[in-house]
């Protein structure tokens, strides 16, 4: 396909809702239309009306409203607040857990110990390390960081307690992934209810994965993760799409509800469908009556498509 020079123009708030009603969006509230446009974005708003457009024409279908769009960004951003809290919870969790038992295990400097890591070629614990050496760099203002500094010159970063207060989630996933020892990684994933070791691996990256969408205000309504969380046989887990949404959301439920944090996580989002309306979430691929199977949320049966 050949090339061309991008020579698109800016347009004001006002030049981009004459533009919008040009193509068929019903608007009856000017002023909330105009404050979304200066505020939210034009582009950003796209990402919730498109598939209401002719791909053709780029008209909006019959009937189509604003509110509807804005109702539509309005449940994603209130489901993304929902999954960050969630995610921040299951951090320091994950992060707890295995700060804690490798601690007692091997010393407060297990990480300095190669030993307990498997090789993994370029992604191996030297690529860690240099990303945990930068993190406790970073956070250096920190008073416990302070602390040991001006205590202790040996070893040359401060114990796990005090690291894995700075470094990340997905460090943590790394780490769990690189461990030698199968039996280290059988205890920590059975802290979470988990006996398959691969799952909780998944699980981990999958964590990972909604905790970094959350935080950079990616859309989970009408998209496709790009994580496919493995199936938890061993809890007749099988998810009939991996890549929805809903499949990702199940794996937070399912390690909530095993530290005992899962009932606000529910709670929120089924006050959100009823708010909002039920479709919003069927276009996460959540199926009809998720919340009221035997453990509270069902795993596999096959979601309910909506064109709107």
């Amino acid at each position: 396909m050949t090339k061309q020079p991008f020579r698109k123009a800016a347009l004001t708030p006002q030049s981009l809702l004459e533009k919008l009603k040009s193509q068929g969006l019903i608007i009856c509230n000017d002023q909330l239309a105009l404050r979304c446009m200066a505020y939210v974005g034009h582009f950003r708003l796209k990402g919730y009306w498109f598939h209401l457009q002719d791909p053709s024409t780029k008209q909006f279908l019959p009937g189509t409203r604003f509110e509807e769009i804005y109702d539509h960004y309005e449940c994603d951003r209130e489901i993304r607040a929902v999954v960050m809290e969630s995610a921040e919870r299951l951090e320091v969790a994950v992060r707890s857990v295995i700060c804690n038992f490798l601690s007692l295990k091997y010393s407060p400097h297990w990480f300095l110990d190669s030993r307990i890591f498997a090789p993994r070629g370029r992604s191996g614990v030297g690529q860690v390390l240099s990303k945990i050496e930068a993190e406790i760099e970073r956070a250096g203002s920190r008073r416990y960081i302070q602390a040991y500094y001006r205590r202790y010159d040996d070893p040359y970063l401060p114990p796990s307690w005090a690291m894995s207060e700075c470094v990340t989630l997905g460090t943590w996933s790394k780490i769990f992934a690189m461990l030698r020892d199968p039996a280290d990684r059988r205890v920590i994933a059975s802290k979470f209810g988990i006996k398959q070791v691969e799952v909780f691996e998944s699980w981990l990256h999958t964590l990972t994965v909604l905790r970094n969408m959350a935080a950079h205000h990616d859309r989970f309504i009408n998209v496709r993760i790009g994580v496919s969380p493995t199936n938890l046989k061993l809890k007749r887990i099988k998810f009939v799409d991996n890549k929805s949404v809903y499949a990702s959301l199940t794996v937070m439920h399912v390690l909530l509800s095993a530290i005992g944090f899962d009932e606000p996580f529910k709670a929120r989002l089924a006050a959100l469908e009823v708010r909002y309306g039920s479709f919003h979430f069927q276009r996460m691929g959540f199926p009809d009556g998720w919340q009221v199977n035997e453990t509270g949320w069902r795993v596999s049966q096959s979601p309910t498509n909506n064109s709107r």
